[in-house]
C-alpha cells in the first residue's frame, strides 16, 4: 500500500543528466525538525521531460531554494535518510537562514503485521507500507504507528487485528533507520464495502413535477430500450418483408406496401391511329390476337425491371389490337 510525504526543506547540491527522454536531477534536502541542529535529511530525485509540449507540475529547482513539497513517494535510505521522488512542489520566498521549523506529514495506507500493544506511553501498532517505485527496487517500509493514551482514537486502534487495511496520516520521525508515525487520523478499509443509493435513485425536488415530453421517442429511451433488451438477452424483432410486397422509399422512412395497399393504377389512354383513304385489302390478324388472349398471366413477384418490361409491352400490345381492329373494320366496310 502507498505512502506519500509533504513538508518544507531547503534545497542543496543540485546535480542534472540526461536519461531518455528526460533530464533528471539529484539533490539533497534538509527539514528542520527542531530548535537545535536536528534535521532530516532526503535524498531528492526530479524528472523534467525534455520535450516541453509534454505537461511538467514541477518548478525549475536549483541550489539554495526552500522548497514546499507534497504527494512524494518516498522509500529508507542509509543512515537514517529518505529517498524521496519529488511529484509536487513549490519555491518559497524564504531565506534558508530563516528555515522554519516543520513536521514531516505522511499520508499512506498500511497492512497490520500485529495486533496493537497499549501500554503507558500509548497504543503501537506493527504495519507494512508497500509501495511500486521502480522494477530494482520495490518497497517494503516498516512503520510504527502510535498515539497517545486515552486519546480519540483510542476505540479505533485498540480494535485493529493483524491483516487489516487501514488509512492514516500523522508526523513522521526516523530514529535509527526505524519509522514512527504519530496518528492525526486513523480509519479503517474494508474490502468490501456497501454504498449508499446514487442521486439518480434519490428523490430529488424536481422529481414530483410531472411532466409529458413532446417527443417520447428521445435518446434516452432509445438508450434504455437498447439496454433492457441486452440485459433480457432478446434479440430485437426484424421487420419482415412479404414476397408480393413493395417498399416505398421516402425522404426520413421507408414504407412497406403490400399489394392490398397499392393505389390503383391510372387506366392507359389508348391511343387512336387515322386510317389512310387507299382502301387495301388486308387480312384480319386474328392469329396474334388470339395467341395474345391465350397467354396465361403469371404470379411472378414484381420488381422494378419486371415493372418497366411489362410497360413497354403493354403499350405495343395495346397499339396492335388498335391496327387490328381498324383492319376488321375496313374489312367489313367493303363486304
Amino acid at each position: 500500500m502507498p505512502a506519500q510525504i509533504s513538508t518544507i526543506l531547503y534545497l542543496s547540491g543540485y546535480k542534472e543528466k540526461v536519461s531518455g527522454a528526460y533530464f533528471i536531477g539529484n539533490a539533497t534536502g534538509h527539514t528542520r525538525i527542531d530548535d537545535g541542529d536536528k534535521v532530516q535529511t532526503f535524498n531528492i530525485t526530479v524528472f523534467y521531460p525534455m520535450d516541453e509540449s509534454k505537461p511538467c507540475y514541477l518548478p525549475k529547482i536549483k541550489d539554495g531554494q526552500v522548497l514546499s513539497i507534497s504527494n512524494s513517494k518516498f522509500s529508507q535510505g542509509n543512515n537514517n535518510e529518505l529517498d524521496l521522488i519529488l511529484s509536487s512542489a513549490s519555491i518559497l520566498n524564504i531565506n534558508p537562514e530563516q528555515l522554519p521549523i516543520h513536521q514531516i506529514t505522511i499520508v499512506g495506507v498500511a497492512t497490520a503485521t500485529e495486533t496493537p500493544t497499549i501500554t503507558d506511553v500509548g497504543v503501537q501498532l506493527e504495519c507494512t507500507i508497500s509501495d511500486y517505485i521502480s522494477k530494482e527496487k520495490p518497497v517494503e517500509i516498516q512503520v510504527t504507528l502510535f498515539h497517545p493514551p486515552g486519546g480519540r482514537l483510542t476505540n479505533q486502534t485498540s480494535t485493529v487485528k493483524r491483516g487489516s487495511t487501514i488509512f492514516f496520516s500523522g508526523a513522521l520521525t526516523v530514529i535509527d533507520d526505524k519509522l514512527y508515525v504519530e496518528l492525526h487520523n486513523f480509519s479503517f478499509i474494508r474490502a468490501n464495502q456497501t454504498f449508499s443509493p446514487s442521486a439518480s435513485t434519490k428523490k430529488m425536488p424536481w422529481s414530483s413535477k410531472s411532466s409529458t415530453p413532446d417527443n417520447p421517442t428521445t435518446t434516452t429511451n432509445i438508450v434504455q430500450t437498447i439496454h433492457n433488451r441486452k440485459k433480457s438477452d432478446n434479440p430485437p424483432i426484424p421487420i419482415t418483408v412479404t414476397p408480393n410486397s413493395k417498399s416505398k422509399k421516402t425522404s426520413n422512412h421507408i414504407i412497406i406496401l403490400d399489394d392490398q395497399n397499392l393505389p390503383p393504377r391510372p387506366p392507359t389512354p389508348e391511343k387512336f391511329i387515322p386510317l389512310s383513304t387507299t382502301s387495301t385489302q388486308k387480312t384480319p390478324r386474328t392469329t396474334r390476337k388470339n395467341s395474345q388472349q391465350l397467354t396465361p398471366t403469371t404470379t411472378k413477384r414484381n420488381t422494378r425491371s419486371s415493372i418497366r418490361t411489362n410497360k413497354k409491352r403493354k403499350l405495343s400490345d395495346i397499339a396492335s389490337e388498335i391496327i387490328a381492329t381498324a383492319e376488321d373494320a375496313e374489312t367489313l366496310k367493303m363486304l
